[in-house]
């Protein structure tokens, strides 16, 4: 596992979010009564891995922060908090890759809301 990682779990774990990482799982933050939950896919490899933990750190933000936001907005704000929460953990990430993987999440995001939408 890298530094980076361990830095952002040791982060997560300090208040309280378990961190599991599953061979084919999903990557997920989880409202549980009893404990914050993030789960991250070890298919997910390299910068990916880290940049989608910081964005699933956004989520338990959002939550932890009592924010209620529309559905996009919601995933937009995951990715600000992540970028937001690198530079807190002195974790140096390439913004651009970043920023990159985000978009194509965010557009992924928003075919499924107009695929689904009533």
């Amino acid at each position: 596992m890298s530094p980076d990682i361990e830095t952002l779990r040791d982060y997560l774990e300090s208040n309280d979010v378990v961190v599991q990482f599953e061979k084919g799982g999903i990557c997920a933050f989880w409202k549980s009564k009893s404990f914050p939950l993030i789960t991250i896919n070890t298919n997910v490899r390299g910068n990916n891995r880290l940049f989608v933990m910081l964005h699933e750190a956004g989520h338990y933000m959002n939550w932890s922060n009592q924010l209620d936001q529309d559905m996009l907005l919601e995933e937009y704000t995951a990715w600000e908090n992540g970028i937001q929460l690198a530079k807190n953990l002195n974790i140096f990430i390439d913004e651009k890759k970043y920023w990159c993987y985000a978009n194509r999440a965010l557009n992924s995001y928003k075919r499924y809301y107009l695929k689904n939408a009533s």
